[in-house]
């Protein structure tokens, strides 16, 4: 028993020692298949750590992406590998995924994290809208790059970009945007560059199939659909009489039936026929050695607006304009100037079928980022209102690089990136939101001096559909009001009928809105007067925009009682509109010029419902009370102040403007265009000489050099004709003709379109003295006078004339110049017509003294001239005038030599240098021959 007891506990034993021994054999078998795994896994890691970096160094990301993915799976955390896998993504079509990838690594060590990727990040966080996180990295890199680094002027602009993004994607706009259907859309394709006819029934654009994962192009096609039904046809490629062609997409016209192509970086036409493209002819008088790239044309084809990287431009591309003249060829093309243009990139532009708005995409202005679309209004003379960023959601922090809107104003096509890959764009559609389309004009006519109430009759016509506007109502003449009311976003014609005055014809461009604005509209008709005489009449137009919605909270104690009235205002204007619409057309007409006399009559049920409409119109015109006034008056969007007067000549040529309502014709004076705003009113091109005095010259800034030895009588509307008699051998003039000048010349200082010839007459044998010329004495004792009463010389053209007969007088004849640049070309034209060399770079000025001493520039040496002193090769020279064209420059030294200054001489700067006198010599040499 006890052997068999001690055999169970040694196998026991034994057992329990195999087990152990199993354990050992277990641990050791495993510890060695472990290791060697583990040596496996890292040659495998190594491995793909090489074939990574070999794609990433080579720039060959998306090779290198996948691989990185997979190593990040193997060993999470690694700082390396979330570096390279964002900025892998940083280069794909899928930038927003290296947000994640990125921030670890900048987490983890943001020390060695290349400067360039904070600007990476921002950008991103930028087109997330994301600006805070997008504002701290733009500043991140810009701390830490160097301060003359030529990014930080990069930089700069992220910023101000970011800043306005915030601003805009606050004041959203109110629009619907939607993504045109699959027909137009292709997933695998790219389509961008939409632009639709004014009628929303002709589609252009570019569709183009991609690279994968690359922002290369490798075929583009220009497609066509016609709506049908309200739908888009399926587009149809644009086909060509070549089929062979490289043309690309630069514009089409408001009917889509001429289409603009670009070759070879210039732009062509052609006709559209069916869906080919034939005749495409060259555009001339645009194409140049630079680039061109977009154009946009006015309906009636006069206009076009193009862009361009000419010389001379302000920077980049710029927007250009030219003008179709009376014989059929095209003007040169003018840069639209640093209102439109920028030191950066505008291109794209599309010109409203009203020709006077204008749309484009710009890097400049506040763009939220990259390209942004802006609109701007023509004021007339190359002049435009301040571009307005179209704003929030139709801008994006993306580039935003076309827009194409429709003749209403409706609908806008634009394109823009696709959200999952951002080297593709689908086109889509913007639907305007219009809450309240309406304006109310409300306004008074007054006439006479002094100003008083006169009877009037008003008409208003929508230039785009040439209609008479239905609901407008006469001035009562008891004081002057009236008013008007009519859709936003047009331009129309105000014709004022009043008694004792030509019919005067007002242009009024009423801005597009979505919300409800009133403009007040003074109107005051004077007549012009001079030595007793009706010469003229002067109206004068002053609009003001009120805008509710933009009155600050500061004030918010009287937006309660603002918030009322306009609520009672838009409820009397809907029962105005009722009223009218309530009543017969031939009613309609009856009533507008006979609304107040007709009440007036109070004839009881017949003049029922013309009663009621009156009484409508007078709550309408006083429901804003003068507190009101007071608040909106320090909250307008819109002011302007605009006179214009209208000469009648004596020589009858009197001109008149034609124009047809409907079947009648009304002959007016030329329209006022009350367009400017404050910023755009003083826009000046060059300088000249102007307002000659015998003591002092000065230089002012002003728009044209006319030269009046060369004008015709055809160029000539006399406005008055005044004689001064003269006795034999007579020189001075009597104390009441000195009175009569002066009013002359209050006549010429008050009105900037008039001058004065001076004839001066005298008989044979009457022509000397011992002074010299009689004649010259009694004539340049006229033009002193007229000096000492502040004239400008300018102004002024005297002439000299011996007869046989007993003729001594001075006759003064008042004109007003018209016709004038059919006729003549000035000397500014003709240097800017001088291809073969670039002027923008030189400065002409003259030079009246070079000396030892130091003198003041306002030294009594230089007879009140205005100079500036410069030291120039061991001498102080004193030098005026400043000029970009060298035949003003040599008017003004001829002025300058008058003076007294016979030994000065013009000096020519290239680029604020002052170039030697043999080389300026030279220079303008060369400039006279051509």
């Amino acid at each position: 028993m006890i052997v068999l007891q001690s055999f169970f506990l040694n196998l026991a034993f034994q057992i329990n020692e195999l087990r152990n021994i199993f354990k050992i054999l277990f641990f050791i078998t495993f510890f060695s298949s472990s290791c060697f795994l583990y040596s496996q896994n890292q040659k495998y890691i190594k491995k793909l750590h090489t074939e990574s970096l070999q794609f990433f160094n080579n720039e060959d990301y998306q090779k290198a992406l996948p691989i990185l993915i997979e190593l990040d799976s193997l060993e999470a955390g690694n700082f390396e590998t979330k570096y390279y896998l964002g900025v892998c993504y940083l280069n794909s079509s899928s930038k927003d995924k290296a947000i994640k990838y990125l921030e670890y690594a900048i987490k983890n060590n943001e020390s060695s994290i290349p400067a360039d990727v904070f600007k990476d990040m921002g950008e991103i966080y930028l087109q997330k809208n994301q600006f805070t996180n997008a504002l701290n990295y733009f500043v991140k890199y810009q701390r830490i790059t160097p301060q003359f680094d030529q990014s930080q002027s990069n930089i700069s602009t992220l910023l101000e970009n970011t800043k306005n993004a915030k601003k805009l994607f606050k004041d959203s706009v109110d629009v619907k945007i939607e993504k045109l259907d699959k027909k137009i859309n292709n997933d695998i394709k790219s389509e961008y560059l939409p632009i639709i006819s004014a009628d929303d029934s002709h589609l252009f654009y570019v569709s183009s199939i991609k690279f994968k994962n690359s922002a290369s192009d490798s075929l583009k096609f220009i497609m066509h659909s016609i709506k049908e039904n309200g739908n888009w046809k399926t587009p149809q490629v644009l086909e060509f009489e070549v089929a062979d062609n490289q043309y690309e997409l630069a514009g089409i016209s408001s009917d889509a039936q001429i289409i603009y192509l670009k070759f070879n970086n210039n732009l062509y036409l052609g006709n559209l026929s069916g869906n080919k493209c034939i005749n495409i002819k060259e555009l001339k008088g645009i194409n140049s050695e630079y680039w061109e790239y977009f154009i946009s044309g006015t309906p009636d084809g006069n206009e076009m607006y193009f862009s361009s990287n000419n010389l001379g431009g302000l920077g980049g591309r710029d927007l250009y304009k030219i003008v179709k003249k009376e014989d059929g060829t095209w003007s040169t093309p003018k840069n639209l100037g640093n209102k439109i243009n920028t030191a950066l990139d505008e291109d794209f532009p599309f010109i409203h079928p009203d020709k006077k708005t204008l749309y484009f995409v710009s890097k400049g202005h506040n763009s939220m980022g990259g390209f942004d679309i802006f609109k701007s209004i023509s004021l007339g003379k190359n002049i435009w209102s301040k571009p307005k960023n179209v704003g929030y959601p139709i801008n994006t922090t993306n580039d935003d690089l076309s827009f194409s809107i429709t003749a209403n104003g409706n609908t806008a096509y634009v394109s823009r990136t696709q959200e999952n890959n951002s080297y593709l764009n689908d086109i889509y559609k913007v639907i305007f939101n219009n809450n309240v389309p309406l304006t109310l004009v409300k306004g008074t006519i007054l006439a006479g001096t002094p100003l008083k109430p006169i009877f009037a009759k008003l008409r208003v016509i929508d230039k785009e559909l040439n209609s008479v506007v239905k609901y407008v109502y006469n001035p009562n003449p008891n004081n002057g009001k009236f008013l008007l009311i009519f859709p936003p976003g047009k331009n129309y014609d105000l014709i004022i009928e009043a008694e004792g005055f030509l019919p005067q014809l007002v242009n009024i461009y009423v801005p597009n809105q979505t919300y409800f604005y009133e403009l007040y509209q003074e109107i005051n008709l004077k007549s012009i007067t001079s030595l007793g005489k009706i010469v003229g009449e002067q109206v004068t137009v002053k609009n003001t925009f009120y805008d509710i919605n933009s009155i600050s909270d500061s004030i918010s104690n009287t937006i309660d009682t603002i918030t009322k009235n306009y609520n009672v205002l838009l409820q009397i204007i809907e029962d105005i509109i009722n009223s009218t619409d309530s009543l017969q057309k031939n009613e309609i007409s009856f009533l507008s010029d006979n609304l107040y006399s007709v009440s007036e009559k109070n004839n009881k049920s017949a003049n029922k419902d013309y009663s009621n409409l009156l009484n409508l119109i007078n709550k309408a015109i006083s429901t804003t009370d003068s507190t009101t006034l007071n608040v909106l008056e320090k909250n307008t969007i819109y002011i302007d102040k605009t006179s214009q007067s209208y000469f009648y000549a004596e020589n009858k040529m009197n001109k008149l403007v034609p124009y047809v309502i409907n079947f009648d014709t009304i002959f007016t004076v030329q329209p006022v265009n009350t367009q400017i705003d404050k910023e755009s009113e003083h826009i000046i091109p060059n300088l000249s000489v102007t307002n000659i005095k015998s003591d002092s010259i000065h230089v002012n800034k002003i728009t044209n050099d006319i030269d009046l030895n060369i004008l015709s009588s055809e160029n000539k509307k006399i406005i008055l004709s005044y004689t001064i008699p003269y006795e034999q051998n007579a020189i001075s003039f009597s104390e009441k003709y000195s009175y009569d000048l002066v009013e002359i010349t209050q006549l010429i200082l008050n009105n900037e379109g008039l001058y004065l010839d001076i004839n001066g007459f005298t008989e044979t044998g009457d022509q000397l003295n011992v002074h010299g010329s009689i004649l010259a004495s009694r004539v340049n004792a006229v033009i002193g006078k007229l000096l000492a009463e502040n004239i400008s010389y300018n102004k002024l053209k005297s002439s000299e004339f011996v007869n046989s007969k007993k003729i001594n007088k001075i006759d003064l004849i008042v004109y007003e110049i018209i016709d004038y640049e059919n006729k003549n070309k000035n000397l500014l034209e003709k240097t800017v017509q001088n291809k073969s060399q670039n002027l923008s770079e030189f400065i002409f000025r003259i030079q009246l003294k070079a000396l030892i001493k130091k003198e003041e520039s306002d030294s009594k040496l230089f007879n009140g001239i205005k100079v500036e002193r410069i030291y120039h090769n061991g001498l102080y020279k004193y030098i005026s005038g400043e000029f970009s064209d060298l035949q003003i420059a040599k008017e003004y030294l001829k002025e300058v030599k008058k003076q007294g200054f016979e030994d000065a001489f013009i000096v020519v700067f290239k680029n604020g240098s002052r170039l030697e006198q043999s080389e300026a010599i030279k220079l303008m040499k060369e400039l006279e021959l051509n």
